[in-house]
This record gives structure tokens, sequence and C-alpha cells, in this order.
């Protein structure tokens, strides 16, 4: 499963929910800092950091594309 999250809420709401920083996790710009990014990264995860302007409805096309054939959860 990828995990696309779009706001700095939902991210501190799934990583508490799961217990840990999913991965993949795909993230909207702005939701982490480009350290925390690093920093997990260094660890290990999978993190990409989404870069297009925010819309009022995911694109999920782009993930679709590195990740076929994956469940995709998008923070609605």
């Amino acid at each position: 499963m990828v995990f696309y999250v779009r706001t700095r809420r939902g991210y501190e709401e799934l990583v508490a929910f799961v217990g840990e920083v999913p991965s993949p996790i795909w993230v909207d710009r702005d939701v982490l800092t480009s350290d925390e990014i690093i920093r997990l990264r260094e660890e290990g995860l999978n993190v990409t950091n989404f870069t297009p302007e925010p819309a009022s409805e995911p694109d999920v096309s782009v993930i679709r594309m590195h990740h076929p054939n994956e469940v995709i959860w998008v923070e609605g």
C-alpha cells in the first residue's frame, strides 16, 4: 500500500495510527521539512515529496505510474 498525505495533521494522525512512518509515502509540499525528509530517507524509508501545486481533488496518476497495481491510500 502506498500512502499519499496532503497535510501535516494528516501525517501526524497517520503515524500515530500506524505506529510508525509507513513506506512508501508521498507527501505534498510543505508537509515535511527538508531535514525530516532526509532523516526518513536515511532510515531507509521510501519518501517522495510531491511538489505540484495542491489541488482541491488529489490526482494520483503520477503516484500510480510509480507504483502500478498498488493500493493508494489518500488523505481525504
